[in-house]
């Protein structure tokens, strides 16, 4: 085991002037393959859902800091650093520096350095310099294993310079013999780099062979979670624009074009709010829109959805307040857009949920039925 010792995490020649902070590195395309990085032509979504599911109560690969600090920001957590919103896409697992990360699952190993390329509709494309042998200290690192399925679970913010030694002879043989390096689930990965901000973490990803982000708390060992996310507010917009306040039973004029719900979620004694990844408004006639992010980061098929029809900007309430979509480092509100289907009318409820199953709901009426 490398002896631990206190230095400055930097990756040679980024820019971090609006990254550094920002929980994953997104930079411009020159910026990245300046660092050395190449694009990964096999990160988007196909909307196929054929492929099997992962396997379902796969450990944590790191032990959590306490059941207050444990997930600090789910995979559909919007975030914003300044260069531009996208969805999260993984769970921030808040551990102690320097602590042990394990593999999940039994499979191939991988490491390299990673950046994003993140586009108007909040997707990303994923840079990549792969391990050369020649480890370079930075906090956007990432060690990741690949199961006999294909699925890729990635930990990320561990320290290159502290690698287990065995680790390395993997990597290193996999350059000669590639996909060699295979460990076993439980085994000492890497260990946790220390976050300047004190918000110590690993960044950990589901990802689906075609590139398709799924929900890690589905599929690993359940937190504690006993809490129902919370509806702040409620507001329609119709066709021009103008807003309205829905309260509990309350009756909604015709022309109706969407609802904005105001809301958060959290877990048992958790510190942190997250995006609720299940929001749906449902009427007694059938009728029903909304998003199900409960297993993957995708529509119904598995197709990417664009984050401006998810997260609203800001909305401004008959009360002339104005409310803001926020939510970085597990803090704020989250605006989220719910589509009224056309033609609906009469009774609704609207539900908004999280992995664990709990619920928080409205009814309202719509129109005069």
């Amino acid at each position: 085991m490398n002896t631990f010792a206190p230095f400055l995490f930097i990756f040679v020649g980024a820019l971090f002037s609006s990254s550094a902070g920002a929980d994953e590195l997104r930079l411009s395309r020159s910026e990245l393959r300046a660092l050395g990085l190449k694009p990964v032509l096999n990160n988007r979504a196909s909307g196929n859902i054929a492929y099997a599911e992962p396997a379902r109560g796969t450990e944590w690969p790191i032990v959590f800091k306490s059941q207050a600090a444990s997930i600090a920001q789910n995979y559909v957590q919007h975030q914003d650093y300044g260069t531009g919103q996208y969805y999260h896409g993984g769970c921030d697992l808040r551990t102690e520096p320097y602590s042990a990360a394990r593999a999940p699952i039994a499979g191939k190993l991988e490491a390299g350095y990673y950046g994003y390329e993140t586009a108007s509709d909040g997707q990303d494309t994923k840079w990549w310099k792969p391990w050369d042998g020649k480890p370079t200290a930075s906090l956007y690192f990432e060690i990741a294993v690949i199961d006999e399925a294909g699925y890729r679970y990635e930990m990320h913010h561990v320290n290159p310079l502290t690698l287990p030694s065995d680790i390395v002879a993997l990597l290193n043989a996999d350059l000669t013999k590639p996909g060699t390096a295979k460990v076993e689930a439980g085994r000492i990965l890497a260990y946790v780099a220390k976050w300047p901000s004190e918000y110590d973490h690993v960044h950990f990803n589901l990802i689906r062979p075609d590139g398709l982000h799924m929900n890690p708390e589905r599929y690993s060992v359940p937190v504690s979670d006993h809490e129902a996310p919370r509806i702040i507010g409620v507001y329609s917009v119709d066709a021009k624009g103008k807003v309205g306040e829905l309260r509990e039973g309350g009756r909604l004029p015709v022309g109706i074009r969407e609802l904005v719900v105001a809301t958060t979620e959290s877990r048992d004694g958790n510190e942190y709010v997250q995006t609720p990844p299940y929001v749906f408004l449902i009427f007694s006639t059938g009728e029903k829109a909304g998003w199900d992010f409960r297993n993957w980061l995708g529509d119904a098929t598995g197709k990417w959805v664009d984050i401006r029809n998810f997260f609203r900007d800001e909305i401004r309430t008959p009360s002339r307040k104005t409310i803001r979509n926020t939510g970085n480092y597990g803090v704020g509100q989250f605006l989220i857009r719910v589509p009224v289907p056309a033609g609906a009318a009469g009774s609704f409820r609207l539900s908004v949920g999280d992995t664990a199953g709990n619920l928080a709901e409205m009814t309202g009426i719509l129109g005069s039925r």
